[in-house]
């Protein structure tokens, strides 16, 4: 394997009829946090071990294997059926964890080959997953990627009962615009909000962000109500959950914050107990500084664009959702896009006709370019228009260059969909595309019906804003 790159592998096994068994395979490609083209992290410099498990929704860790990292790891026949959020481990030589990463939830299936990329980051980092707005009408933490997880290992004061029934919990964090979502499920045995004024006396959470921090008590009583809105609280299966939106003073991807959290656990007559994220032994007990804080890290989604097989993935748009697969070689990138549409207009010109616009940004988000040009625009019509250009900046992507690929539509009553191959020589790139390169990826999906013009994106962004772009990461699996 690379030096920073690892990638996991699940057997999925259940006896079929007959009794055959049915083999699936679950690949985690572990991505670093990363800013621009490169890494910013080396997570794995000082991993001796990776364990690999599920979190389920109860915030209980249910162990399924561990390997030594930088090879494929299969930790044997696994029944089908498993639910929860993988959760990677990275261990150094004595044991202690180093790293850790989460993937979205999931089930276990038999017959089932799927890949998943999760992020894979120091313990001081945590990664946030931008939603569309459009996801926070109904269940916006619904199968989403947990962010970390907390439990007696984050001690800082006081008894926890041994094993995951007292004190753990597992947190999800979203951000859309300039909004931070978050859920804390906490797993405790003795459900006891505090009986005063002080939220801190029973079991309560303490949020960290940025300049300013909120307490919200296990039952919702909070003591910032200006600093959060969309309150939800209360007792739950072994446990409390809360959600809760606080604001960001800024949004961009790959843009790190301070965040942090404590855990307030009260149990009968015994003095409250603490687990915290991020603490600095010297300061058991005292309320954080920002100096102290842990970092948070915007992510935006990613393809995960392998050598051997399509990557894929997916954003809605009026009539479904918008599918999104790739690979990439040393001489080329491709891509394709299905769109679904009731009505597809296959106009001969750009106007008038249903269209897919594709940005690739060379330098994601980080100028300034060194290559001749930083962006470069694909849009193509349902009918096979074109037009293919590049240019330093979004508003004027005007310039002309030899385009030596292919870029072909095909459509049907209910749907139609854009190959496109990119040959890296007609980029006059100063340096060959190489394994591990980030790259911004915007696609913009114009729907032309009779109602009118509707515009979709996978940045779900009205405009152009490179800040939050999309990104493919040009990866193999060895």
């Amino acid at each position: 394997m690379g030096k920073t790159l690892v990638t996991l592998t699940i057997l999925s096994v259940l006896l079929g009829g007959c009794g055959d068994d049915i083999q699936g395979n679950l690949r985690l490609l572990l991505a670093p946090v990363h800013d621009g083209r490169g890494q910013t992290q080396d997570p794995f410099v000082l991993v001796d071990r990776v364990e690999l498990g599920l979190v389920d929704e109860l915030a209980i860790f249910h162990p399924l294997g561990s390997a030594a990292p930088k090879s494929r790891f299969g930790p044997g026949l696994v029944g089908g059926g498993q639910k929860g959020a993988p959760y990677v481990i990275g261990l150094n030589q004595r044991g202690r964890p180093v790293a850790q990463g989460f993937g979205p939830y999931l089930s276990l299936v038999e017959g089932i080959d799927s890949t998943l990329t999760v992020p894979f980051y120091e313990l001081n980092t945590a990664v946030a997953t931008r939603i569309p707005a459009q996801e926070r009408v109904s269940e916006p933490f619904d199968g989403k990627a947990p962010a970390m997880f907390i439990d007696s290992r984050h001690k800082e004061l006081g008894s926890i009962d041994s094993g995951q029934d007292d004190l753990s919990a597992v947190i999800t964090l979203l951000w859309q615009g300039t909004d931070l979502l978050i859920k804390v499920r906490v797993r405790d045995d003795n459900y006891t909000p505090a009986t005063g004024d002080v939220l801190t006396e029973g079991d309560a959470v303490r949020i960290y962000l940025e300049d300013r921090d909120v307490t919200i008590a296990a039952d919702g009583r909070t003591d910032s109500p200006d600093d959060v809105s969309d309150i939800v609280a209360g007792k739950v299966s072994g446990g409390y959950l809360l959600s809760m939106v606080m604001p960001l003073s800024a949004s961009s991807k790959n843009l790190g914050v301070g965040f942090d959290m404590r855990i307030y656990d009260k149990d009968g007559e015994d003095p409250v107990a603490m687990a915290t994220w991020q603490f600095d032994g010297a300061s058991v007990g005292d309320n954080l500084q920002p100096a102290e804080f842990g970092t948070l890290v915007l992510g935006v989604p990613l393809l995960d664009l392998l050598q051997s097989r399509d990557a894929f993935q997916a954003f809605p748009c009026r009539d479904g959702m918008v599918e999104v697969t790739g690979t990439w070689s040393e001489a080329d990138l491709t891509l394709t896009i299905t769109v679904p549409d009731d009505k597809v207009q296959t106009a001969g010109t750009m106007e008038g006709a249903d269209r897919v616009e594709v940005y690739l940004d060379l330098v994601n988000n980080r100028p300034p370019s060194v290559d001749p040009a930083r962006f470069v625009r694909i849009v193509t019509t349902a009918g096979g228009s074109e037009e293919i250009t590049r240019g330093n900046e979004l508003g004027s992507l005007n310039q002309n260059f030899t385009f030596t690929g292919v870029v072909q539509a095909t459509a049907s009553a209910r749907a139609y969909s854009i190959f496109i191959t990119l040959p890296w020589e007609d980029l006059e790139l100063v340096s060959s595309p190489q394994r591990g390169w980030f790259l911004g990826l915007e696609i913009k999906v114009v729907d032309e019906d009779d109602g009118g013009v509707e515009v979709f994106s996978w940045s779900d962004s009205a405009g152009l804003d490179s800040n939050l772009f999309p990104e493919l990461r040009l990866f193999t699996v060895e």
